[in-house]
């Protein structure tokens, strides 16, 4: 049979250098326009129609690449009501209140808790931040911490909030991916995975292990669809519902993938469903190559 293949059109020009490495839809229920956050190694953008692109933040800190215990620098962005967040794992959070006065530093608000955050995700009223680095340089790799109950200006614990920081020592390496899969977010590994549930006041939420065996090469490299999560990992591409996995790569796919994945850069794979076609896409950099040239 022959099929119309979607196509793509371009919304707009970068008025930066270097690939996008982050990209988050920013809405607004004020102003009822839609548009795009989006972060590039040193800067991040916005984007909407009636605008174009308007710079918001510049002068960050990245690793263009994979290497030794360095992640390749990649941005994580998440809407709060009418303002924008987003960290990279190198420099302070970032919070966009006012769109004229761009991103600033978030150091005041989350203060003894942490300075540095490679992820974060919004889950029910609250903000949550994954592997983590105190202003002092002390990682805590395994590390989850979130501010208080809708207010993402408060993440410093005491009796009168909700805001909390846990550990999970169990992990095999840092927290490297964290997505929301039905009414809980899956942290993973390289080699293991946590379920985090929310059981109210006042833990808030509670780490659960789930069947290990499955993990992922960075913090791109999950997607979730009908209620699962699809994903790439060293052992290859599986699926998980939380309560039992299995691997879905052919060994045709298994083969090209070992053959062809440059697993020194494995960090900037993505992996990404288009509900559109009902594929699971799978991006990487191939062997011989640093950015994503392969899918």
């Amino acid at each position: 049979t022959v099929q119309v293949f979607p196509g793509s059109t371009p919304l707009f020009t970068k008025t930066k250098t270097g690939g996008v490495t982050g990209i988050c839809e920013m809405s607004s229920i004020v102003t009822q326009t839609a548009g795009l956050c989006f972060g590039m190694p040193s800067s991040l953008s916005l984007w909407d129609p009636t605008n174009g692109v308007q710079d918001v933040g510049s002068g960050y800190t990245y690793n263009k690449d994979q290497g030794g215990d360095n992640k390749a620098t990649r941005w994580s962005l998440a809407q709060w009501n009418e303002w924008m967040v987003a960290t990279n794992g190198m420099d302070p959070m970032q919070l966009l209140k006012v769109v004229g006065t761009g991103f600033e530093d978030m150091t005041s608000a989350t203060s003894t808790q942490f300075k540095k955050a490679e992820i974060i995700r919004k889950f029910r009223q609250f903000l949550v931040a994954f592997d983590l680095t105190l202003a002092d340089g002390t990682r805590q790799p395994n590390a989850a911490a979130w501010c208080d109950v809708n207010d993402v200006e408060t993440w410093v614990p005491d009796a009168t909030n909700s805001a909390r920081k846990l550990y999970i020592p169990d992990l095999e390496s840092a927290i490297l991916c964290a997505e929301k899969c039905g009414d809980n977010i899956f942290m993973y590994s390289d080699d293991s995975a946590y379920a985090l549930q929310y059981s109210g006041y006042p833990n808030v939420f509670q780490p659960t292990p789930l069947p290990t065996g499955i993990g992922v090469y960075g913090k791109n490299c999950v997607a979730e669809a009908l209620g699962k999560h699809y994903g790439l990992g060293p052992r290859g591409v599986w699926s998980t519902d939380g309560t039992s996995y299995e691997y879905i790569d052919t060994p045709a796919v298994k083969k090209y993938l070992n053959a062809t994945l440059n697993r020194d850069q494995a960090s900037k794979a993505v992996v990404y469903v288009d509900h559109l076609i009902n594929h699971l896409l799978i991006f990487y950099p191939a062997n011989g190559q640093t950015e994503n040239s392969c899918g």
